[in-house]
């Protein structure tokens, strides 16, 4: 019981300065789509898919969030997909879910619409191949690494890849084009999320992105970008915002008037807490034109060395506190009293991975190797 009151505190501090917004939750999703990895509209409709195997794609009603048709199946068996964008002519599914940084066979698949409304055979895709220009190890890393993506929207000339850093929290966006053929992908910006990327959704009147993911301990947010462009991103107005009162691992986002938006959760059990997929949908107000990205808990204390192999210093909280070390899923590791205002962790006999330092109040990640 420790652990999770542990876990529920940490919840509810991360978000002290960050901004909230209200949602509704729509339903629980069938066992067809538990896996939801996405969420795009088409033809009027809602739809989502699972993340791995033989995909079919299924129409889900936006009111009690029930699965009302399905669209084609995915030819190829699909690793790990994890996304669907779409522009006038062609549905785009991504094949990019590279949790562990060993995948060298990231793709995208291409669907002409016109060939998909009313078939009743899989369609085979025209295929996007692509590697980032910046990762040179391929060593296993599971969660622990800067190249995962599970994001991907098109515009009039390209692709976009938003990463799921594991690592950095961050997200870099890359570009590819829109034909099919091998390309080392382009990094174009770098958005501070401070989170994890899962989808992504760009409405094209108003160029308004919303990026949806969620924080290390399952706290669910969007981050909005108004006047969205890579030029210059972060010049664009931005907000962060929490869903209020929920621990979910969102995977979702679509919308088709850029003001309410549709997200979907995965289903997950993990320290005692577990969800149903669900369906919610939210309002999103404008992010201001006067302050970018809404302040976020800073840390007040310092971690070294980052990376660590022995032992992992820790300065600056608190004299006499309790000093918690969590690994990536929030599970308690081990704990230090601050003596002081610092402590000191001994690393032998840890795993290689990503880890988190917090005294209750804020948190710092740090990357343990051997």
């Amino acid at each position: 019981m420790k652990r999770i009151v542990i876990i529920v505190l940490l919840f509810a501090t991360s978000a002290l300065s960050a901004q909230t917004l209200q949602f509704q939750t729509l339903g629980t999703l069938d066992g067809r789509v538990g896996a939801s990895s996405s969420l795009f509209f088409y033809d009027g409709s809602l739809w989502s898919a699972n993340d791995h195997g033989c995909v079919t794609v299924y129409s889900i009603d936006t009111l009690n969030a029930a699965i009302t048709d399905s669209l084609l199946t995915v030819a190829p068996r699909a690793v790990d997909l994890e996304a669907v964008a779409q522009d006038d002519e062609y549905l785009y599914l991504a094949d990019v879910g590279n949790n562990a940084g060993t995948r060298r066979d990231l793709h995208i698949l291409r669907y002409d619409k016109a060939l998909v409304m009313g078939s009743a055979e899989p369609i085979v895709p025209d295929t996007i191949w692509l590697a980032y220009p910046d990762q040179q190890s391929f060593e296993s890393a599971a969660q622990n690494t800067d190249f995962d993506c599970e994001a991907v929207v098109a515009t009039d000339t390209a692709l976009l890849l938003f990463s799921k850093q594991w690592v950095s929290h961050q997200s870099v966006v890359y570009s590819v084009p829109k034909v099919p053929g091998r390309y080392v992908a382009s990094a174009v910006a770098e958005i501070p999320v401070d989170g994890l990327v899962t989808d992504a959704s760009l409405h094209v009147g108003t160029r308004r992105l919303v990026l949806c993911g969620y924080s290390p301990f399952l706290q669910p947010f969007v981050f909005v970008i108004e006047n969205f462009g890579t030029e210059n991103v972060l010049a664009c107005p931005m907000q962060k915002y929490y869903f209020d009162g929920v621990i979910a691992q969102t995977e979702g986002v679509a919308t088709l008037d850029g003001q309410r938006y549709y997200v979907s959760s995965e289903s997950f059990s993990i320290l005692g807490f577990s969800d149903s997929a669900r369906l919610r949908v939210v309002d999103i107000p404008q992010a201001s034109t006067t302050s970018a990205v809404a302040p976020q808990s800073q840390p007040v204390f310092r971690v070294y060395p980052n990376p660590s192999s022995q032992t992992l210093n820790v300065v600056g909280v608190a004299d006499g506190s309790i000093v918690y070390l969590l690994d990536i899923d929030g599970r308690i590791v081990m704990t230090a009293d601050a003596e002081g205002e610092r402590c000191v962790f001994t690393l032998s006999g840890l795993p290689s991975g990503t880890y988190i330092v917090s005294d209750g109040s804020c948190s710092v990640s740090f990357i343990h190797t051997k």
